[in-house]
């Protein structure tokens, strides 16, 4: 029997938050997926929190750059 792949939804918190500020409304929302509220991989650079990438000096322009960079980082929380 083969069991298809896991249905999940994943919820990215704001610069500076945490995934157990996010966490409740994923609760609120009492979806039929699994729900994950990950922390972003680095400690926010410009106070309290996490962040998936620095914004501090974000551009328009060098904010995609920014984007990709931080990628791997997310991906790495679900190799599957």
């Amino acid at each position: 029997m083969t069991i298809g792949p896991a249905k999940r939804i994943v919820f990215l918190h704001g610069v500076g938050g945490s995934g157990d500020s996010i966490h409740p409304l994923a609760q609120q929302l009492d979806l039929a997926f699994e729900a994950h509220c990950p922390d972003g991989p680095q400690a926010f650079d410009m106070g309290a929190g996490r962040q998936w990438f620095s914004v501090n000096g974000v551009t328009e322009t060098n904010r995609p750059a920014r984007v990709t960079e931080a990628l791997p980082a997310f991906m790495s929380l679900y190799p599957n």
